[in-house]
Parts: structure tokens; sequence; C-alpha cells
């Protein structure tokens, strides 16, 4: 089976260089023929190779002429569409979008395969057209109606997911439920010579939140939470701040001495130095993020607990599996009792459960649903 997987965001800081590179890789070694479309290649760069390749289809001068969102997507779909003719793939897999017209407008246009479209998330917050409040609700409406005709197949990462996508109006028939998956992590530094490394004293417990740092992934409230942490503990925030207020947050003087910043862009080479450094995982995510964590996974992948709020999958694992605590992060007093209270989780506890649930993310597991249900829809296209 010939597959193209779409990726508008590869070139985007994040885990989508990662994400694909593992997913891809291992489809190839579930026996698919697999092409990657980026518009300026990835972030995290990684080689082709035999029944792997990767296709850059937009030249960043051009685009940034184009002015718009709208346009560099129009350009980069349309781009996809061509190719995959040219490759002659069975089917598209689109890993994640941006906008839903760009993609829906080249489909109809050019589509002679079927499409299955993952929904990292489904109801995103209206912004304002022209200063219209009113504008802003209408375009989203619509947007949600376009989605809900825009593929062959869905596939969501939870069941909040599942349920969204069914309310606007996409057939459960037309929905699978497959969650992101993670590749082993066969061996990482010891706590003591990460700490070295990162100039980390080894006397501190250190809380780590690894990211792009967003409003909705509860950053900023997370930092003023900081300052009720108990006199050895530091909170550590690595990746880029798209809030463009938490150096500013973390200069109270209450704030300041509990916590490190590394606000840039963290290559994925010295991720693992990271959480090996690292005591605890805090997940920040605001109620509304009902989408998958990759934060989570790295958890599991480097075996540290979590302590976590808002995000329901995250959650569901942590009460299942035992390996983390919940604060409130409206109560920003909740953070230092959930630290003590994740230090007391029995080790054996942790590591089985860990490793129960490197095997439930392993991405050779989940590819193998993958596989099946790009087999499902290519046979049930055919048929139509």
């Amino acid at each position: 089976m010939r597959i193209a997987i779409v990726e508008p965001n590869a070139h985007q800081p994040g885990h989508f260089s990662n994400e694909i590179r593992d997913v891809a890789q291992a489809m190839v070694r579930g026996g698919a023929i697999i092409m990657v479309y980026s518009p300026f290649g990835f972030k995290e760069q990684w080689a082709s190779e035999e029944n792997c390749v990767q296709r850059i289809l937009l030249d960043q001068p051009f685009t940034k002429r184009l002015l718009t969102l709208y346009g560099y997507q129009l350009a980069f779909y349309k781009s996809a569409f061509i190719a995959a003719k040219q490759d002659r793939i069975d089917l598209m897999y689109v890993w994640s979008y941006n906008s839903v017209y760009p993609l829906w407008y080249n489909m109809h246009k050019n589509k002679s395969f079927p499409i299955v479209l993952i929904l990292k998330r489904v109801l995103r917050p209206s912004e304002s057209i022209f200063g219209s409040a009113f504008l802003g609700r209408l375009r989203t409406k619509i947007s949600l109606i376009f989605l809900a005709f825009l593929a062959d197949h869905y596939v969501v990462h939870t069941t909040v997911l599942r349920d969204q996508a069914q309310g606007i109006g996409i057939p459960l028939k037309k929905i699978s439920l497959i969650p992101t998956g993670m590749t082993h992590a066969n061996s990482f530094p010891e706590k003591v010579d990460a700490r070295l490394q990162l100039a980390i004293p080894n006397e501190y417990t250190v809380l780590l939140s690894l990211g792009v740092h967003r409003e909705e992934k509860g950053s900023l409230q997370l930092v003023r939470a900081a300052q009720y942490l108990q006199s050895a503990t530091i909170l550590v925030l690595c990746g880029i701040d798209r809030t463009d207020r938490l150096e500013g947050v973390c200069e109270n003087p209450g704030i300041k001495p509990h916590v490190m910043m590394h606000l840039e862009y963290i290559p994925a080479e010295y991720v693992p130095l990271w959480y090996s450094a690292c005591d605890v995982v805090v997940l920040s995510h605001l109620s509304d993020f009902v989408g998958d964590s990759a934060q989570m996974l790295d958890a599991i992948k480097y075996r540290r607990p979590i302590i976590s709020s808002g995000n329901l999958n995250v959650r569901s694992v942590i009460e299942e599996y035992g390996i983390g605590v919940e604060f409130n992060l409206e109560d920003p007093h909740s953070l230092a009792p959930a630290v003590e209270a994740v230090q007391n989780i029995p080790v054996d506890l942790l590591t089985d459960s860990f490793k129960q649930l490197q095997n439930v993310y392993d991405w050779s597991r989940l590819v193998v649903q993958h596989l099946a249900l790009c087999r499902k829809v290519v046979e049930d296209y055919s048929t139509v």
C-alpha cells in the first residue's frame, strides 16, 4: 500500500518531526510504502530511506510573498495533491490541518483517492473577523460543517475528541480512536549526569514543564503557583514561549527563586537530558484542552511521575495506572502538596505502570491499527 502522510506544520516547533518520523518508519516496517509531504521540510531533519521518502513541496521565499495563511495552505495542499497523483498513492493521511477551507477546496478539485484526517482538535476558539465576534462565530460554524464532510475517515486520540467529532455530525462509523504512539528510550542519562550538564544542583526537587508554552497549556498559572513551592523545589520551563509573558511574570520576587527558564526551542537530542534531570513532569493544561499530550508520552518514555491538571485523557491514565497526582490549576496553593504527594508514590508501582504504558503506546503495536484502517478505507472507497 502506498500512503502519503501530509503534515503542513512539520517546520514548526513541536513534536511533529519525531512523531511523523516514528509513525512513517513503523508503517514501513508494517509493509507500507510511505511518502511524507511537508511545505518546507522538518524542524528536526531526518533522512529518507527505502520505502519512506520525504518531499518538500514549497520554497520559503515564494510562500512569504503569499502574505496570508490561506494562501500558503492553498499552495501547499495543491502541491500535495499533485505530488500524490504523481506518486500513485492509494491513500492520503492528513496528520493535522490549520484551516478547513484550503484542504476542502483542493480535495474537491483534485481528489482521486481516499483521505484519512487526524483530528487533534475539533472545537477551536472563534476569532473576530474585521472586529466582529458574530462573523467569527459564523466562520467557526461554517468550518465545522465543512469539517464533517472533509474526509472519508477520521482518527482521534481521545474519547472526548470522538464525542466532539460526533457532535458536529461525523458518523461514528467514520471515526476511529487510536492513541498517539511513542518509541522506547533504550537508554538515557543518569539524573546526576544530566544535572551536571545542565547546571542544576542535585539537592533540588525539579519539576519540568517542557514544550511550546501557550495560553491553553496553563503555563502562566503554573508559574504563578511556583511561588508557593518549598524552598528546595524549582520549576524548570523549557521550550518556546508563545504567551510572550512568562519572563515578565517570572521577574516577580516571590516567583523568581523557584523558576529556571530555558525559553527556546529544545532540539530532540537534548530532550532526554531535560527529562533525566527532573524528578516530576508537570502538565498544566486548561480544562478545555482535550487532545493527547506529547509531554505525557515523554514522561512515560523517560519514567517520570506526573502532576497534571485539566486534561481528561491524562487524568484517566493517572487514575488507571497510578503514575501521578492531580492539582487544581485555579488554586496556586495546590501545586506544593501535589509535589509532596507524587513523591510518595511507591517506586515499584511506577516501574510496573511505566512498563505497561510503554506497551500500550508503542508505535509498533499502534501502527497495526493505522494500517488496518488504511486498508479498510481503501477497500470501501474502491467499492463506492
